[in-house]
């Protein structure tokens, strides 16, 4: 990688994710974190979302990030988003040099297409396994159409392992691929010393209490209806125990069936006064760094941010056998991998992690130091500046030819 002062030009990439603030989604997340992080180093990044709400200014900076929206007049059509895009791109085309999607799934897809018949160097980032790419369950006409608007990206980014395999078999380009996991800014998502976790844990109202945590949206991928029978398990034989839970509602759960459902669940086991919905909450750090243990027992994952955060945190994890899960955790090593579903090995590892502290121990510190050893921001933010260069070369290089 260039150093910054060596850079030619600043490079500007258009960064497109159809779910953006104040929308949650854990890609966008991610997003921001690397705009913000490029900004050192010359590369500076506007994001193309959707209005999913009219009262959404169409647009706005954030952060001193420029946000522009699509208007979403259509009921929410994918063509509508697809033609506002393609608008914006063509719009934009002289300030833009890189067309970045986060995320491959068919809302995202045109953009590359786009950006390739503008002349701009495209990379799109694969972010959820067994979903984005599987062009068979997408319809025969939006199936074909996004797997050949795919096949015009300079770069696919797949971020774990099983998502790297599954581009590999999708008909793509494999040779395309790079592989780039998420990383963490370490100065937010840090390891707390003795005393201020203690001091944070009484604000927090967690006192003595053995806190169990899980992070994210609350719907039934994420496992949330194995992870409330195990946590009654658990309960029978560590009654100082509680389980917290932050994170929203799934957004196509208009009415939060999912989560009153498993409201009631608590109430069915007798266990509400153990179990705590939060909702959610901007600043999830400060509960990574209380916790006792972070546990997320997805069904279907990309490689889970929150995953990375606890590890950062020093919290050991259990997870499940998955994308990106498989990635991170190494089997009773820096955290414990269950089958996902299993509700009765889940609470076994749970359980375990209470009553076998030295492995608890030992688990934290190799946690703590895996991710500082390999996804601290700034080595992800270099991995992916070194695509940058690449591929804007490369597409200079046939411009001229």
């Amino acid at each position: 990688m260039r150093p910054k002062e060596e850079r030619k030009k600043v490079l500007n990439v258009a960064m497109i994710s159809f779910y953006f603030y104040p929308e949650y989604s854990g890609s966008a997340k991610q997003m921001v974190c690397l705009i913000k992080a490029l900004r050192k180093h010359n590369i500076r990044s506007f994001v193309i979302s959707a209005q999913l709400n009219p009262a959404w200014p169409l647009e706005e900076i954030i952060d001193g990030i420029k946000i522009i929206r699509i208007p979403n007049i259509k009921n929410g059509s994918i063509f509508w988003f697809w033609i506002g895009v393609g608008f914006q791109l063509w719009k934009k085309r002289n300030l833009i040099d890189i067309v970045h999607s986060h995320g491959l799934n068919y809302l995202h897809g045109f953009s590359l297409f786009i950006g390739h018949l503008l002349g701009k160097a495209t990379v799109g980032k694969l972010s959820i396994a067994n979903s984005d790419i599987n062009f068979g369950g997408q319809g025969r006409l939006i199936g074909r159409l996004h797997k050949l608007f795919l096949k015009h990206a300079d770069r696919y980014v797949a971020i774990s392992s099983a998502l790297r395999e599954e581009i590999a078999k999708s008909g793509l380009h494999q040779e395309k691929c790079v592989m780039i996991p998420n990383g963490v800014d370490t100065t937010i998502y840090y390891k707390l010393d003795s005393k201020g976790k203690k001091l944070l844990r009484q604000r927090l109202g967690f006192n003595d209490d053995f806190i169990v945590l899980f992070v994210g949206v609350i719907d039934q991928r994420k496992g949330i209806d194995t992870l409330i029978p195990a946590f009654r398990q658990v309960l029978l034989s560590i009654p100082r125990a509680r389980l917290v839970l932050i994170g929203p509602p799934n957004r196509e759960d208009k009415n939060s069936y999912f989560m009153n459902s498993m409201i009631q669940l608590t109430h069915k086991y007798k266990i509400q006064d153990r179990v705590e919905f939060r909702g959610y909450d901007n600043n999830p750090a400060q509960y990574f760094q209380t916790a006792d243990l972070f546990v997320l027992p997805s069904r279907q994952e990309g490689l889970a941010n929150v995953l990375i955060e606890a590890m950062a945190c020093g919290l050991p994890a259990i997870g499940t056998s998955i994308s990106g899960s498989e990635d991170l955790i190494e089997n009773n090593i820096n955290g414990v991998l269950v089958r996902p579903g299993d509700s009765v090995e889940l609470a076994n590892a749970m359980t375990r992690m209470v009553q076998q502290p030295d492995d608890y121990i030992q688990m934290s510190k190799n946690a703590h130091t895996k991710i500082r050893e390999k996804y601290e921001l700034e080595k992800i933010v270099e991995s992916y500046i070194e695509l940058y260069e690449n591929i804007f070369q490369e597409n200079a290089s046939q411009s001229t030819s």
